[in-house]
């Protein structure tokens, strides 16, 4: 009885150590997770400047608040759903509108990823693939970057993580409620991104299928009811604005019809899988002036491919954004360095199963592996042959199960690797291939990764040697063996750990939601100079000198232009035409009506004609030719328009002509777009639209 005691007692030291071991481990990758999105979060300043007006006009009343207003007169509402910028929104009005407020909430979404992402592996494969999914999710490249910016993919993939927690625990319970609540996030997902959190459903279904108990019948009557909830949810917000009186609420950017649905399964859904919808990639790169825009940080924008980059269209700056479509297009730039690091590890864990001889079963782990490939899968084929404009920090999505399945195959292998036969092969193989896959990705940006490439080579060929020649020798190895798999694995994070360091200690980081080189960032264009600030500052000191009682502050074609003065101002400002300048939002007699009516007096318009998409006629090209025909032009230097030698100098140091972020990041006023303001409140009161002058 003692000797039973004392072994019992052993082994309870022995767990209680082990649990401790691992709950170091992981509060150590947690703060790994905090210090890569939280340090020096304020260097990226504003982000996407589209977003943050929003958030600055949304604190400005209820009503632009409910219906996610882009400027605080409530005339355009943005062409996303308003949950994450509601959260970005509440952040700010707690600690006070900056860029910290914006950009944290993010941040913190993604922290509790990795925490999440954590419990579901461990819960079902065990603490070493629980922590290496944690690890790797922490510092995957894309997830780090849109962790640190404002753009709302942290908390589509937080939902989503989310979502799968609630079915796992329906699958594991046989609770109805826990099968709702997944029904119901998968609603709040969508009022995040839209159509991007239905994606994750026909993985949902396979995995409930899976893993749920009780007779087919009664999980087809739950699923459909199921689905319903998702629908209810989904649409609330979206038929609640499209019921409100148009007259009473802001028009829903990016839409012909001022229709939510009409966004999310236009220009938003189809428009980006089959393209059409005001939402086509093209061949040469996308304008900055396109709808698409909006969500894509302005240093993506850049239509020259940069050194290091593997031609047109490498790393985002070019064929759309997400280079063209195919079945490679996630293994080129710009997804490959974003997200690929961990591909040849998916592939060899394929290997366990055949290796174990294992059939195909019904379980929660069944249900685990479904619900995480059947995500990778779906989110996989959408993001590799959708038509339209495609971002490579949409990846980022693609992390949770790339992290997971790839690290539940790496300990999968460990195990395998100890039983006889040809499966102990499996794991140095796997460990060899994603180190000649990283050195393959690190090739691209060479001249500032060598030492780099350097040590994950050595590593690999140290692990993989080691691992070959202990196979075999018994229990007196095992350490050897473990210590040469932990090498074997550092050579396979160090690439994407050293790629993630680029959002947090980058030059020019700016509005950049990707994880570029150094190198590469290099041969982008540079922060804009004091020049171009003094300018902005120049231009929202001229419109707010001369504003006498006008509601909005100034009407622009160009909606980066009035995105900066909303941020420093805070006044009404108009976006003629949204985003685009494609939205048929107001009439010619319509916007001579509010200059009449000493609503509006300033317009910026473009000197070249409205940079519409694609060449064609946008709504506001006769609202242009008539402010230009009826209007005063202001000389540029009474309201901050760059002299020819001011330009010439701000253009050698990187601040005219770029798409660089201003004062902070985000969208700058476009001075490069040649933008001329006219005064339309002179002489215009007789003028009457639709004559021969008008």
């Amino acid at each position: 009885m003692r000797l039973e005691a004392g072994v019992a007692g052993d082994g309870d030291r022995r767990r209680t150590k082990m649990r401790g071991a691992v709950l170091a481990a992981f509060a150590g990758e947690v703060v790994l997770a905090a210090l890569l999105r939280l340090y020096r979060l304020g260097s990226n300043g504003w982000s996407n400047t589209y977003y943050a007006a929003a958030v600055r006009s949304m604190l400005a009343s209820p009503h632009n608040f409910l219906f996610a207003a882009f400027d605080p007169g409530g005339f355009l509402a943005v062409d996303k759903p308003p949950v994450a910028l509601w959260i970005q929104t509440i952040s700010a009005r707690l600690i006070g509108f900056r860029p910290f407020a914006v950009v944290a909430p993010q941040a913190l979404a993604g922290i509790a990823a990795v925490c999440l992402l954590f419990l579901l592996v461990r819960r079902h494969f065990g603490d070493l693939a629980g922590l290496l999914a944690a690890l790797a999710l922490a510092v995957t490249p894309v997830s780090v970057a849109v962790d640190r910016d404002n753009i709302l993919d942290s908390w589509l993939v937080l939902v989503l993580l989310l979502v799968a927690w609630a079915l796992l625990r329906a699958c594991e319970t046989g609770r109805f409620g826990a099968l709702l609540l997944a029904a119901a996030l998968v609603g709040v997902g969508f009022n995040v991104k839209m159509l991007a959190a239905w994606a994750i459903l026909p993985a949902c279904t396979l995995a409930y299928a899976l893993g749920a108990p009780g007779p087919a019948r009664r999980l087809l009557v739950r699923g459909l009811a199921a689905g319903a909830v998702v629908v209810l949810v989904s649409l609330s917000w979206p038929l609640a604005v499209d019921a409100t009186d148009p007259g009473q609420r802001p028009w829903i950017d990016s839409t012909r019809t001022n229709s939510v649905l009409d966004l999310a399964f236009g220009y938003n859904g189809l428009g980006r899988v089959l393209g059409g919808f005001g939402n086509r990639a093209r061949r040469a790169g996308v304008r900055r002036s396109d709808p698409a825009a909006a969500d894509t940080p302005a240093s993506q924008a850049v239509p020259e491919a940069a050194p290091g980059a593997q031609g047109p269209g490498a790393y985002g700056l070019g064929g759309g954004f997400g280079g063209q479509p195919g079945i490679g297009r996630l293994v080129s730039e710009p997804f490959a360095g974003q997200i690929s690091w961990l591909f040849p590890l998916l592939a060899f864990g394929l290997l366990v199963p055949l290796a174990r001889r294992e059939r195909p079963r019904r379980g929660l782990r069944p249900a685990l592996l479904a619900l995480f490939g059947g995500w990778l899968l779906t989110y996989g084929a959408l993001f590799s042959f959708s038509k339209g404009i495609i971002h490579a920090y949409y990846a980022v999505a693609l992390a949770p199960p790339v992290a997971a399945l790839a690290e539940i195959s790496l300990a999968a292998l460990w195990r395998v690797h100890h039983a006889p036969g040809w499966g102990a092969a499996a794991l140095p193989g796997a460990l060899a291939a994603a180190a000649l896959w990283s050195l393959r990705l690190l090739s691209d940006a060479a001249d500032s990764e060598a030492f780099l490439m350097c040590t994950v080579g050595a590593c690999a060929a140290v692990a993989v040697a080691a691992l070959l020649g202990l196979h075999g020798r018994g229990a007196r190895a095992a350490p050897a063996s473990a210590l040469a798999c932990a090498l074997g694995m550092t050579a396979v994070f160090a690439g994407p750990f050293a790629w993630s360091l680029n959002p947090v200690f980058g030059p020019g980081r700016g509005a950049d939601a990707a994880a570029i080189p150094e190198v590469v960032r290099a041969g982008r264009r540079g922060r804009p100079g004091d020049a171009t600030r003094i300018e902005e500052e120049k231009l929202a000191a001229y419109l707010t000198g001369e504003r006498c009682g006008e509601r909005f502050l100034v009407a622009s074609t160009s909606l980066q232009a009035v995105a900066t003065l909303v941020i420093e101002t805070g006044q009404p400002v108009m976006a003629l035409g949204g985003f685009s300048g494609a939205d048929p939002i107001l009439t010619l007699k319509e916007f001579a009506d509010l200059v009449r009516s000493k609503r509006v007096r300033f317009v910026l318009v473009g000197r070249g004609g409205f940079p519409g998409p694609r060449g064609a006629d946008p709504p506001q090209k006769e609202i242009v030719a008539w402010v230009r025909e009826h209007g005063m032009r202001v000389p540029p230097e009474a309201w901050g328009y760059a002299t020819r030698g001011n330009r010439r100098r701000n253009a050698n140091a990187g601040a005219i002509g770029s798409s660089s972020p201003s004062r902070g990041g985000g969208l700058r006023p476009s001075f490069d777009r040649g933008l001329e303001l006219y005064d339309c409140g002179r002489a215009l009161a007789e003028v009457t639209p639709g004559s021969s002058s008008g």
